[in-house]
């Protein structure tokens, strides 16, 4: 997958796969009528690429109702490129929490999580998520986290808990989908 080329259309419809079946986000698409199909698919593990032009259209506007709040990083992509990325790389990422904040990927991965009335971190905060998985098991990554320029700044968009647990990890390379705006590309 290193040095393909996608399209934004393609990593919207892969970031919404990759969380359809996730524990964390599953909620978030259960609404949409096609969903269930695409449920059983990445629950059998049917690879992105193997599915129908319409799951993909179902995807994409899943991502669309769902990650609304990303769309405004997206803005002036044209297309994404899938590089390996060093760690020190990682690390000068920064990440959107919320209310167009950016902070360093760092500070947000050691920072605590909110706590919620009961005193509790949200069981589903990267963060959480992340300090869930043994230190000791090797960091396996299936699908590239998308990074875009915006604002003189590099952003992680999705994958904040696998981000972490990399930055947790021995690992020195993580896949990205890396931004191209549509100006670079022509």
């Amino acid at each position: 997958m290193i040095g393909r080329i996608a399209t934004v259309r393609e990593v919207k419809a892969r970031w919404a796969y990759s969380e359809v079946n996730s524990p964390r986000f599953q909620v978030l698409y259960a609404h949409h009528p096609h969903s269930a199909a695409i449920l059983s698919n990445a629950n059998a593990n049917v690879p992105f690429d193997d599915l129908s032009t319409m799951e993909v259209d179902v995807l994409v506007d899943l991502h669309r109702q769902v990650r609304a709040y990303f769309l405004p990083f997206l803005k002036d992509v044209g297309f994404f490129t899938c590089e390996v990325w060093s760690r020190e790389q990682v690390e000068s990422l920064h990440v959107s929490p919320g209310k167009r904040l950016l902070i360093p990927l760092r500070s947000f991965a050691d920072s605590p999580p909110p706590v919620g009335l009961d005193g509790k971190p949200a069981w589903d905060d990267p963060r959480v998520a992340a300090g869930r998985v043994p230190r000791d098991r090797p960091f396996v990554q299936t699908e590239p986290v998308p990074v875009v320029q915006f604002e003189g700044r590099m952003v992680l968009l999705d994958g904040y808990c696998r981000s972490i647990v990399f930055l947790k990890s021995e690992s020195k390379e993580l896949l990205v989908w890396f931004s191209i705006n549509s100006a670079e590309k022509t």
